[in-house]
């Protein structure tokens, strides 16, 4: 329908009335089977906003604008799209069958019907039969005079008002009086008003009024291709950043990758990227996302009109930008006076001295006036965290934010220090919340599930073949087998590169020895099987480039193993070895269930696409600058690098061949990882512990002391063990995770997938057991306040300024399988890779666990333990035998 919002509210206004209902109202379902409503969003427009419309179960679309990506991806969603009709004199009956049955195969799963004034009751009675024989059960709502609706109350699901104004309470009065007949509860309500497009405030103050006066609210903003506001508003998650690709053509290898993706992770926002050469994102930006960033190494961006302009339309719609390092382009007296910029008389006269600065700048690097690109633009309608000044007394503001985001320009950006390493003077984080005005936000947080740090293990399969430099001289498989995975039993997922051990390979004579280590590996329980490919490639880029190459004396040098008579493709890389794996080394009922990229670990998109074809999670790779003697936050990588349409996921940490300078020693180096998983874990908790490394660590009795050392000291903290594909797929969580609030402030968490927790802010105060749904516990941390989700579930968070009385879950080192609060009491299960440990909140007095239906419970304070039936209780910490507890009852006395 081109233009149906504004047809629907002139068909209201013409029948005087214009009824829709939604969620304040009851949520009761209908005598006659169709589905209650609650909440209920009306777009009009072409761009896919999925992710928040999704938050709403009844979406009214466009059927003439609306892509049939879009209608799907809502109904996956677990959202009802519902396609707008026209009854009338000019909609003859069968025609209007014919048209919703077009709208049935197309998906959607029922409709909105206008009925015009000069309907009768009959023929709507008529209409409403005819749709109901196309959707037996779905959902139908009457747009008309909400007398016409008196008749079919039963097998309606609401009715609509438009500029309803101080009617709504006769409203509300008349559908209990006259729409509840036939039904367990009256037909719910909801008025659709209309604001000009800069009014969103205002809209959501009316939505407030409307929702108070019980009627469900739907404010439409500016066109009706824009996202509204109404019992629901969801919250973007997502930043946009822009670069010249033709400056850093490689997106792993660009600053803004390398710097920038890591802060707004940690902030809870994932990334997505632009370039300012190519077709810029249209549509609704504020809908999809909570600011832009841009990062330009220069200003000589080629036709910048084009994006001058895209990027005032994003300010004119009120999306905040952050500039960092190079404006880009040289602004238009238009954009500077938007952005509050003045070229001061004169250029900057040396010597330059810092005027002023505040703790937006000195984070890791101290701020230092730099006659080196002097600044040009002083900022005196902002606010200026950083005020150059030179010999004129002149002030230049190089960092400053205002109401339309904020500038951060070079050279007090970042610094170049020792070892070439990069180091922030900007408090990258202080910069991107303020000058993007972000919110503050339930953070999804893949770091620290139920409470713990998790500890990620991985063994890339290079080396599996060497000779341990050892007495009897093992082969180093054998060696990691017996020295690390036997002894410290912890969830690791091992790799092996089939061109090394398998009988096609470089060592056909050794294959049956080295393929026995490997199947002992694998059946190990502990074990994830993974793949480290076929030929190992080196340069992922060069590899792919040599695919069509005739022979294997045409291979570049270095491209991967010179497996004789071997021409290079994706399938065989990915595809031949896993089966190879899983056909011959593989235990029964267990196969391959990660990709650990190898080499310079930069899959080109067809690898990826591989992997995901198959089922399985990928890992490795970074886009972190070595680990140096002093750490700073260029050396954590961020979570994930696009790749194309696919998500290529980073390892948390860096492997012992960074540590040992590419293996030529010190052999013990990678005892320094340690210092890396301190620093990623305070102040801020950045990285889960993840201890990564090859084979060929068990050939130096040095180097294997120093996995001894690591490990002992990953023993010693309080973790979450999981494999890696664990992992993986909860930071795909974090990518697709998506933010909504209700009027009432509570928050709606979607599509969180595998990922578990949240972290708060202090400001947002606690989790409100009693009115949150999914919500299993929290436990208040240094690092943050880390609240458990129900893995999976759509999560309700209320929040309040006290902290709960229990009994919670505080923390444990185990997957949570069922949960169950009631009163004093929990019922739960937890399930995991160790013994399970866990800690239970909010008692005040002593705990008592049991297994029903045992008839003994295991009764314990602050300063006693005893043991039974398998549970050890301490205080409030439990300890079981076993990783899968089973049902266990905890009573808080």
């Amino acid at each position: 329908m081109t233009g149906g919002s504004d047809r629907l509210t002139r068909a209201a206004l013409a029948a005087g009335l214009l009824l829709v209902t939604g969620g304040g109202a009851s949520r009761a379902a209908p005598a006659g089977g169709a589905p209650a409503v609650t909440d209920v969003a009306f777009y009009d427009g072409e761009a896919d906003l999925t992710d928040a419309l999704a938050f709403y179960p009844t979406v009214v679309l466009s059927p003439e604008r609306a892509k049939p990506a879009s209608v799907a991806a809502l109904a996956r969603a677990g959202s009802h799209p519902l396609g707008w009709l026209r009854a009338g004199a000019d909609l003859a009956h069968d025609d209007l069958l014919a048209h919703a049955r077009r709208l049935a195969v197309a998906g959607y799963e029922g409709a909105l019907l206008e009925a015009p004034r000069t309907m009768t009751a009959a023929a709507v009675a008529g209409a409403v039969a005819a749709l109901r024989e196309v959707w037996p059960g779905g959902t139908l709502l009457l747009a008309g005079d909400p007398r016409l609706a008196v008749a079919v109350a039963p097998e309606l699901s609401g009715v609509v008002v438009t500029q309803a104004g101080g009617r709504l309470p006769e409203l509300a009065a008349f559908a209990r009086r006259e729409l509840a007949a036939g039904r367990t509860s009256p037909l719910p309500v909801i008025d659709v008003e209309r604001v000009g497009a800069s009014e969103r405030p205002r809209a959501e103050a009316l939505a407030r009024q409307i929702q108070a006066a019980g009627v469900i609210p739907w404010i439409t903003v500016g066109a009706g291709d824009r996202l509204g506001v109404g019992t629901i508003q969801p919250v973007p998650r997502r930043v946009l950043v822009v670069q010249d690709r033709a400056e850093e053509p490689s997106l792993a290898a660009s600053v803004a990758h390398r710097l920038l993706a890591m802060p707004l992770e940690y902030l809870g926002y994932a990334v997505d990227y632009a370039d300012a050469r190519a077709p810029l994102p249209a549509g609704e930006l504020r809908a999809r996302y909570a600011g832009i960033v841009t990062w330009f190494t220069d200003d000589d961006l080629p036709g910048s009109d084009r994006f001058e302009a895209w990027l005032r339309r994003q300010m004119d719609d009120g999306l905040k930008v952050a500039i960092i390092d190079h404006l880009g382009f040289t602004p238009s007296p238009e954009l500077r006076a938007r952005l509050g910029l003045v070229v001061p008389p004169a250029p900057a006269q040396p010597p330059l001295r810092v005027a002023a600065s505040d703790d937006w700048v000195g984070f890791e690097a101290p701020v230092v006036a730099r006659e080196r690109e002097r600044p040009i633009w002083d900022a005196p309608a902002l606010a200026r965290h950083l005020a150059i000044a030179d010999a004129r007394g002149q002030r230049f503001a190089p960092v400053a934010h205002g109401g339309w985001g904020g500038i951060a320009l070079a050279p007090y950006v970042t610094a170049e220090g020792v070892e070439g390493r990069t180091r922030w003077i900007l408090d990258p984080f202080k910069f991107l919340s303020g000058a993007l005005a972000l919110p503050p936000i339930p953070a999804p947080d893949p770091t620290t599930p139920n409470g713990r740090r998790v500890l990620e293990i991985h063994i890339d399969g290079d080396g599996f073949v060497s000779v341990a430099e050892m007495p009897d001289r093992p082969l180093a498989g054998e060696v990691i087998r017996r020295e690390l995975l036997a002894r410290y039993r912890l969830p690791t997922t091992v790799s092996i590169i089939e061109g090394e051990i398998g009988p096609a390979g470089l060592y056909p004579d050794k294959s049956p020895a080295l393929e026995e280590i490997a199947r002992r590996i694998f059946a190990r329980p502990e074990v994830e099987i993974a793949s480290h490919t076929y030929s190992h490639p080196f340069d992922w880029a060069r590899a792919s480039a040599d695919a069509t190459a005739a022979a294997d004396e045409d291979r570049r040098d270095g491209d991967r193993l010179a497996i004789p008579g071997y021409v290079y493709s994706v399938e065989r890389e990915v595809d031949g070895s896993v089966a190879y794996i899983n056909q011959r080394l593989a235990p029964p009922g267990k196969a391959v269930r990660v990709l650990l990229w190898s080499g310079d670990a930069l899959p080109p998109e067809e690898a990826v696409a591989r992997a995901d074809a198959l089922g399985l999670e990928n890992l490795n790779g970074d886009d972190a600058e070595e680990p140096g003697a002093r750490l700073a936050l260029s050396q954590v990588p961020s979570f994930v690098r696009p790749v194309g349409g696919r998500l290529q996921i980073y390892a948390p940490a860096q492997n012992e061949n960074v540590y040992t300078d590419l293996w030529h020693g010190p052999f013990y180096g990678f005892r320094r990882v340690i210092d890396y998983f301190r620093f990623t874990d305070g102040p801020r908790r950045l990285k889960p512990i993840g201890i990564y490394y090859h084979f060929y660590s068990g050939t130096k009795v040095a180097a294997l002391n120093a996995l001894h050392e690591v490990y002992r000291w990953a023993l010693g903290q309080e973790t979450f063990p999981v494999w890696t594909s664990e992992y993986a797929a909860t930071v795909r969580g974090f990518q697709q995770a998506a933010l909504a609030r209700r009027l009432d402030g509570t928050w709606l968490l979607r599509g969180f997938g595998a990922l578990s927790t949240v972290r708060l802010a202090a400001e947002l105060g606690w989790p409100d057991l009693e009115r949150s749904q999914g919500v299993l516990g929290v436990r208040d941390l240094p690092q943050g306040r880390y609240v458990s989700l129900d893995r999976g579930a759509a999560v309700t968070l209320a929040l309040t300024g006290q902290a709960p009385h229990g009994p919670y879950l505080l923390s444990a080192n185990a997957a949570v399988a069922s949960f169950r609060r009631d009163g004093n009491r929990l019922r739960l299960r937890l399930v995991g890779h160790v013994p399970v440990a866990a800690e239970i909140g909010g008692c005040a007095g002593p705990i008592v666990a049991q297994r029903p239906p045992s008839t003994g419970f295991t009764r314990a304070s602050a300063i006693k333990s005893k043991r039974s039936a398998n549970i050890t209780i301490t205080g409030h910490r439990l300890q079981f035998a076993e990783s899968d507890t089973g049902e266990i009852d905890v009573v808080c006395h």
